[in-house]
């Protein structure tokens, strides 16, 4: 039986992609540093330009997000402690949504 290896599947995804119509750049053209690099550094998973780009080109009805959102997303990413930030602003939606206008503030 053949050894399937990280190179082999890799090879084979960008093909697909490639096939696809994909933009498939070099891998050591996008490192951290060089010109046409499109992260900071290797610890970024994420191609945040990458994705917010297929986000807004695949929705393209879905609003810009105001400041105060990417405030909060700014604040999952460099968080800690993202699940109690998760949680305060999900208790104050929830507090905001089923406030009526006579009730007291706590």
């Amino acid at each position: 039986m053949p050894i399937i290896t990280e190179s082999t599947v890799e090879a084979a995804a960008l093909s697909w992609f490639e096939g696809l119509g994909y933009d498939i750049p070099h891998g050591p053209d996008i490192v951290p540093g060089e010109s046409a690099t499109e992260r900071s550094d290797y610890t970024e998973g994420v191609l945040e330009n990458r994705l917010c780009s297929a986000l807004s080109r695949l929705n393209p009805n879905v609003p810009e997000l105001s400041d105060d959102e990417l405030a909060f997303y700014d604040a999952l990413e460099v968080n800690d402690s993202a699940v109690k930030v998760l949680g305060d602003h999900a208790i104050g939606l929830f507090e905001t949504a089923f406030r009526s206008d006579d009730a007291p503030t706590p």
